[in-house]
């Protein structure tokens, strides 16, 4: 029937949205890489945060930001905040113990 073939197509659509939403944030990812290995911080930021905006559950896009604001913006809240939701996200992550150290180290500078 046609309402059966309308909503074949709205469920082929919204999966192929989907699929560009991911690969965009996969795209502006990979241009806070870039940045961020050319030291051009600022526009690191930039792209990973509009990853993230995309994609909130990137847990390598909220590790990579929060180096970042601890390393080039000396930012520690945000840094907690993005490592913090790294940890949730990725709670198997094999630098785990190394993530929680700096974690607690900021937070005992603030203290």
């Amino acid at each position: 029937s046609a309402s059966e073939a309308l909503n074949k197509e709205r469920v082929t659509l919204k999966k192929q949205n989907e699929q560009l939403k991911n690969e965009r944030a996969a795209l502006y990812q990979e241009l806070g890489v870039v940045y961020a290995q050319a030291r051009l911080f600022d526009m690191a930021i930039d792209a990973y945060t509009k990853s993230l905006n995309i994609n909130p559950n990137n847990a390598q896009a909220h590790y990579d930001i929060g180096i970042l604001y601890k390393h080039s913006k000396d930012n520690s809240k945000k840094c907690v905040y993005h490592l913090k939701k790294y940890l949730q996200l990725n709670p198997e992550a094999k630098n785990r113990r190394d993530v929680e150290y700096i974690i607690n180290m900021l937070i005992e500078e603030k203290r």
